[in-house]
């Protein structure tokens, strides 16, 4: 059974402004769940205590998007619960039934993308599962895809810990008893208009959005001004709604 705890990650407990709308509105929308935001602070914490050989891991990755990504894997293998970034836009109330895990697609080949990949910006777990501990034991191997093979639509963050590290954990062994939920369910095409976000909200399938405002991409300054603009306006479309 998945334990009713919210799990965020953020440097400090302070969260941006223009992400505070989501974070409220999926503690409304689940009033009854624990909500846990882990800062910096915290996660160090965490891996010294309850995980300590992988502390030494945990400190040599070059980046903090690694770290971020490292330690909601943790997270859910210490005290399971359900994980999003604070981009995530919850729409409905979770309600998980009887799923011990819940990895959902964020690219499918059968939906028209170039490749089948489980999203790793949200996902719900019970505490204890083998995955949780496949994905730990495999950062702790410390393999690392060389820079000649990251393919073009990639990075060496998402291979290295991100989605594509986490679909390579998944498709390694066979887990009855995950649920993979297809695309548009978690993870519906990140709306580029007000139009395209409503028309996700009302098409009766789509239980979150995620808007994708992360500033980790390096390789896109274009998109990440694109974003900063969208995220400034996002709270006050929010309020006239």
């Amino acid at each position: 059974m998945i334990p009713k705890i919210i799990h965020q990650t953020w440097k400090n407990e302070e969260i941006p402004f223009d992400m505070l709308p989501f974070v409220n509105r999926v503690k409304e929308l689940n009033p009854d769940w624990e909500y846990k935001l882990w800062t910096d602070d915290k996660c160090t914490e965490l891996v010294e205590n309850e995980f300590p050989y992988f502390l030494e891991i945990y400190a040599r990755f070059p980046k903090n998007i690694m770290r971020a990504d490292a330690i909601r894997y943790l997270i859910m293998y210490k005290e399971g619960g359900v994980y999003l970034d604070l981009d995530y836009e919850v729409l409905k109330p979770f309600s998980f039934g009887a799923h011990k895990v819940i990895l959902p697609y964020n690219r499918q080949t059968k939906l028209g993308d170039a490749y089948d990949s489980i999203g790793n910006c949200f996902f719900a777990s019970e505490p204890g599962h083998p995955f949780w501990l496949d994905a730990i034991n495999t950062l702790k191997e410390g393999s690392t895809p060389e820079v000649n093979s990251i393919p073009k639509n990639s990075t060496i963050e998402e291979e290295t810990t991100g989605p594509a590290f986490l679909t390579r954990i998944f498709l390694q062994k066979k887990y009855s008893d995950i649920y993979s939920p297809d695309r548009p369910v978690y993870h519906p095409r990140t709306p580029l208009s007000k139009k395209e976000e409503d028309k996700i909200k009302n098409n009766g399938v789509s239980l979150g959005i995620h808007h994708c405002w992360g500033s980790w991409r390096t390789k896109s300054k274009t998109k990440y001004f694109i974003s900063k603009i969208k995220r400034t306006l996002q709270p006050i479309l929010m309020a006239n709604k």
